[in-house]
């Protein structure tokens, strides 16, 4: 047998793209949104009807002066979309620079005013635009419109369009029944959507509510999702619909094998097929998680790696020198440690993973020679020696590494675990101290909790009136009720405080663990089946079988 000596290199990181916001996207293809339209009856509208229709309820509401700004701002914005090409004010509009953003789309009207001899003001030109808008004559994009800060675009908008649908929406009833001002504040998210879209409420569909969810503000996605959940609950989305928008932009879904390998962006056409026709023919028998772990370790760790190291190889022949390269360099990574002085160290050590990625690959080569005997003309042009063999993938020299890391993790962490319960205890008795005084206060109080002062926001839109953040000295936001919740995992919930427990088990001489009684514990996870372990330990190991040859494992 001929040896290979190979300098360990760590891989540069692979450029994965995200999964993240998948499954809004798979939404938006299932439940499209309405386009932007350009032509309708009332954006053809000469600037005379315009102006009579602003001058007919429900446009001519409120105070007359109120109006009268109103009219005057209308007036300068016709003249001056009257520059711009386009057969109606839609096509003008978008034309303009004034809607590209809602942040100074003033800037170019008062420009034009001033140039023309008039005296116009910011005020009453955000006031013509939204008669403009109330009457459908000029649709602003859903982006400008979440980011617009107008206070009045609820009230006008429900006046304008649909008063009746808006006060259904009111008095509907959703779990977790929000209070009025979330509510208003949900409203005007659907309004957004009516100024964007048109029609009234029953012509929202799912992708409109979507679409405004994508761009919404940070501060108004809460809003965006409880006008969704207001939708949801008079049964007018179909069945299919997602049931909640909670964290929806940043979930993934499941995704097909084509787009687990296209996140690696393979360069051979051939190999990123028979890559998606593998995860294809295996994905029936494994569960979506070990298929994403798959996919990684088959795209990612294999032939992703082998691409940027050997620019334009197309063939799962690998070269002696091309197969010890590659075993050498996942078999180690790169971390990075930050120093005392603040400096960020790299240093190379094992990967742990790497007898996962080699199983793997193994897998990957076995099963397509053992598919070539059953399908020649599809798998026989693909089969090749595997670069991994049986001795790579010995798991006994991996078990007695883990089993090494554990107890190396146990004797450095045991002297020091009392002073850590200690400090735990200590931590959640002081955030419930907090949190005590929180609620106890009253909303803009400033409170004084072992030395640091708080100041309690004027407002909350929790149901029981009593707020989670608060602002310190310095400015920082805290959120109290999400400390006393991660105070070490709820440390001391139930019963005595953990260092009172703790020294009655000592007492007892059942703690800490003795080295014996954790090896004893050891054993008996490794003698439980893993289907059996995985339920009762919360173990992130994944235990499946190859399709049609060796076991594999793969770590969630």
């Amino acid at each position: 047998m001929t040896t290979t000596a190979v300098r360990l290199v760590s891989p540069p990181a692979r450029a994965a793209r995200s999964l993240t916001g998948g499954e809004i996207d798979a939404y938006l293809q299932t439940f499209p949104p309405r386009s932007p339209a350009t032509d309708w009856v009332t954006t053809r509208f000469s600037r005379e009807e315009v102006l009579r229709r602003l001058e007919q309820p429900p446009f001519k509401n409120g105070k007359d002066s109120t109006h009268s700004m109103r009219m005057v701002g209308a007036r300068l914005l016709l003249r001056w979309l009257e520059t711009y090409e386009g057969e109606t004010w839609q096509q003008r509009w978008n034309a303009s620079p004034g809607s590209a953003t809602s942040a100074c789309w003033t800037d170019a009207p008062l420009a034009w005013g001033i140039a023309h001899g008039r005296k116009p003001q910011k005020a009453g030109l955000g006031s013509g635009l939204l008669a403009l808008v109330c009457a459908d004559v000029i649709r602003p994009s859903m982006t400008w419109l979440a980011s617009s800060l107008s206070p009045h675009l609820r009230e006008a908008i429900e006046a304008a369009r649909d008063p009746r649908g808006f006060a259904a929406l009111r008095n509907a009833r959703v779990p977790g029944q929000p209070d009025q001002r979330r509510t208003s504040k949900a409203l005007k998210a659907l309004a957004r959507i009516l100024a964007a879209k048109g029609g009234v409420i029953d012509d929202i569909v799912v992708g409109d509510v979507l679409e405004l969810l994508l761009v919404a503000t940070p501060n108004s996605t809460s809003h965006t999702r409880l006008a969704y959940a207001l939708l949801q609950s008079r049964g007018q989305f179909p069945p299919g619909a997602p049931k909640t928008l909670r964290s929806i932009e940043k979930r993934a879904g499941q995704v097909s094998p084509a787009q687990l390998v296209d996140r690696f962006d393979v360069k051979c056409r051939p190999i990123r097929d028979l890559l998606v026709s593998y995860l294809t023919e295996r994905q029936p028998s494994v569960d979506y998680v070990t298929l994403v772990h798959l996919s990684r370790n088959l795209v990612g760790y294999f032939w992703a790696d082998l691409e940027r190291h050997h620019p334009g190889i197309d063939s799962l022949h690998l070269a002696p020198e091309v197969r010890d390269a590659w075993k050498a360099r996942i078999a180690v990574k790169t971390v990075k440690h930050r120093m005392p002085n603040g400096t960020v160290a790299t240093a190379m050590e094992p990967r742990i993973g790497a007898l996962m990625i080699r199983m793997a690959v193994r897998g990957f080569y076995l099963d397509i020679a053992e598919w070539a005997l059953d399908e020649p003309e599809r798998w026989g042009p693909w089969a090749a020696p595997t670069p991994v063999t049986e001795a790579d993938c010995s798991a006994k020299k991996a078990a007695q590494e883990v089993r090494a890391r554990s107890d190396a993790r146990t004797r450095e962490r045991l002297p020091v675990l009392p002073a850590l319960v200690q400090a735990s205890a200590r931590r959640l008795k002081e955030a419930r101290e907090r949190l005590e005084a929180l609620e106890a206060a009253d909303l803009g109080a400033t409170i004084t909790v072992h030395g640091e002062s708080f100041t309690l926001p004027r407002s909350t839109e929790r149901a029981d009136g009593k707020p989670s953040k608060v602002v310190d000295a310095t400015g920082t936001p805290r959120d109290f009720r999400t400390e006393e919740k991660l105070a070490f995992l709820r440390l001391g919930d139930g019963g005595d405080p953990p260092a009172h427990r703790d020294a009655h088990r000592r007492a007892q001489g059942t703690w800490p663990p003795q080295h014996h009684q954790l090896q004893a514990a050891d054993h008996r996870r490794r003698d439980t089946p893993p289907t059996d372990r995985a339920v009762q330990d919360g173990s992130k190991s994944v235990y499946c079988w190859s399709a049609r040859s060796l076991p594999t494992f793969s770590v969630l």
